[in-house]
């Protein structure tokens, strides 16, 4: 797998995100109650087992407009997004700090925070090794990195990896795609993963838990590697929201 992109492309993932953000006035809505059917439970449960402090400091690293940090019931969030001026996000939610800034570069000191939460992040940067990187720089020793991201079965991986570089469909949007291998990899690098968490499962490639449900639309592309995944292959799925519990110094 290949370990970052250009800045120019990351720029224009960037882009696109913004044009996203701001053509849609419920996407803000939607896409916080899709995290908050996902992840309240789940955080909570995080909460109570690694033991959350009201005293915590916790970084929403790649934030968005969405803020899914604010699902934590303890400690004291700050958020981080390179959109986060251009998209006005600090207005949004006056009561907490918002930076704007990338994760591959951090404007905190070493050991400044006890969690660090990235969701749906790293597929969408520049380079997810110095994400990975900065987020062990900024935690406090024994802290917890909670990253969560889309996975794809292996053969899925490939299809996604062909499909891009022979242009039958580019996904500028996320220039890594990662296998749960390939993912814990990521983090077991730099981290003692203490948990792993299934958050979402899809059937298809429109199946990622959305609140307004999955696409219609289908291509003969589409039907050709569904039927080679699930009918020869066996796989028993397409893709995963999967959420490791990556611990500092354990």
């Amino acid at each position: 797998m290949k370990d970052s992109v250009s800045f120019k492309h990351w720029r224009r993932v960037q882009d696109l995100a913004s044009r996203e953000w701001t053509a849609d006035p419920n996407l803000i809505k939607n896409e916080f109650a899709e995290a908050q059917r996902k992840y309240q439970t789940v955080l909570k449960k995080i909460e109570a087992d690694y033991n959350f402090q009201d005293s915590f400091d916790i970084l929403d690293l790649g934030c968005g407009p969405t803020l899914v940090g604010r699902l934590f019931a303890k400690g004291k969030l700050v958020g981080i997004d390179p959109l986060a001026n251009e998209l006005k996000i600090q207005k949004l939610y006056p009561a907490v700090k918002i930076v704007n800034g990338r994760g591959e570069e951090l404007p905190f000191a070493d050991e400044s925070f006890d969690v660090v939460f990235c969701r749906n992040v790293i597929d969408h940067s520049q380079s997810p090794r110095k994400i990975v990187s900065e987020a062990h720089r900024v935690l406090r020793k024994s802290g917890l990195l909670l990253l969560a991201c889309y996975v794809y079965n292996p053969f899925i991986a490939s299809m996604k990896f062909l499909a891009d570089e022979t242009g039958i469909e580019k996904n500028i949007g996320h220039p890594f795609t990662f296998t749960p291998k390939s993912f814990k990899n990521l983090a077991s690098g730099k981290f003692a993963i203490a948990e792993e968490i299934l958050v979402h499962e899809g059937m298809g490639p429109h199946d990622y838990g959305k609140i307004n449900g999955p696409a219609t639309h289908w291509s003969f592309w589409y039907d050709m590697v569904l039927f080679l995944n699930f009918k020869i292959l066996r796989y028993p799925w397409f893709v995963r929201e999967l959420l490791l519990v990556c611990r500092k110094d354990a």
